[in-house]
């Protein structure tokens, strides 16, 4: 009987207690346009070629609802006056040549889909690929930001940021 719940443990923390979702094409229902897996306050997401990482760090996300608007990127912190939540922390990178625009999209449709509505302390770059003859790839980062009500609405040019 011991024996049955060491393995029955060993499985479950093998699991890591993840869970996994699959998005298909409206089109072609064959089709996977978006693998999702969730594992404690960690979610990786796969679209297109570009992988997104969120690292919660809101505990409570019950608040925060899926959005269609646009999302505002700053390079910086968000300008003085602006109340808000920091959520956690987005990382975006292609496992192929690319532009970095290409994450920059990807990271704005998860911080839609997340329900934030900026993305601050912006870091663009270029790693190493896994290619051996040293391809360069697109990798982001940044800090998924939800504004208080009061807060918005927030006219992100006039404040130095990028919309996408």
């Amino acid at each position: 009987m011991s024996r049955q719940i060491a393995v029955l443990s060993l499985l479950v923390i093998a699991a890591g207690c993840s869970t996994k979702q699959v998005e298909t094409s409206p089109d072609d229902p064959s089709r996977v346009t978006k693998r999702i897996s969730t594992k404690g306050n960690v979610q990786d997401v796969v679209s297109r070629g570009v992988q997104t990482r969120v690292r919660f760090t809101l505990e409570d996300r019950s608040e925060l609802k899926s959005h269609s608007s646009p999302v505002c990127m700053f390079d910086g912190p968000l300008p003085e006056g602006l109340k808000y939540r920091e959520v956690g922390r987005i990382n975006g990178s292609k496992k192929t040549y690319g532009t970095a625009d290409e994450v920059l999209l990807a990271m704005a449709d998860e911080a839609r889909r997340i329900g934030v509505e900026a993305i601050t302390e912006l870091e663009a770059r270029q790693r190493r690929g896994i290619m051996p003859w040293r391809m360069s790839v697109p990798a982001n980062a940044g800090m998924l930001v939800k504004l208080d009500p009061e807060s918005l609405p927030m006219d992100c040019v006039k404040l130095e940021g990028q919309l996408f």
